[in-house]
């Protein structure tokens, strides 16, 4: 994929934007300043690969206890087993909801491609509102602006996310795509 100078300039400046505010948290963990991240843009754009680096940082610098979860996958499907009888985690969603609550830094991938559900819901509001309460830095990672949590939960999130994340705007192509006509 090629871009234009005006397209190349976007990505290199929100990439640039998005280290900045990764520079920002290791500069400040451990304070009452510390932000955490909300990543969004097109597929592709490299939001996943910014989280990561920054955790893969968090460890170096800091050697952090550190976790990476995608919502689906790792947050609720992993929630939903608990209900099971025949999972190895039956009965333990209160450990798994305190593991990525308390966790000292938290990526949560592809927020919002999740079902929305009174149940679902309630778990990401519980998760976020903990993270927050607690001020945990939390990178989220996301197709959708951040615009689009005011109707959730009455904003309920799309508050406390807009408070405890810096927010960027990730405007780059979908690198999968390179070399393959749009």
């Amino acid at each position: 994929t090629y871009l234009s100078p005006d397209e190349g300039k976007k990505a290199h400046n929100s990439m640039l934007c998005a280290l900045d505010y990764a520079i920002d948290l290791f500069r400040t963990m451990g304070t009452d300043n510390v932000k955490g991240l909300y990543l969004y843009g097109g597929t592709g754009c490299g939001k996943t690969l910014i989280a990561c680096a920054t955790l893969n940082e968090m460890i170096r610098l800091y050697q952090l206890p550190v976790r990476y979860a995608k919502i689906n996958r790792d947050v609720i499907g992993r929630l939903k087993d608990t209900f099971n009888p025949n999972s190895e985690s039956y009965g333990e969603g209160a450990k798994i909801e305190a593991e990525l609550a308390e966790v000292p830094v938290l990526v949560i991938d592809d927020f919002g491609v999740h079902q929305e559900t009174p149940w679902v819901n309630a778990i990401m509001y519980n998760l976020i509102d903990q993270r927050y309460e607690d001020g945990r830095p939390t990178i989220i990672t996301s197709n959708d602006p951040i615009e689009a949590l005011k109707e959730t939960m009455r904003g309920r999130l799309y508050s406390r996310i807009n408070e405890m994340c810096n927010i960027v705007r990730i405007e780059a192509p979908d690198y999968r795509l390179k070399g393959r006509p749009l």
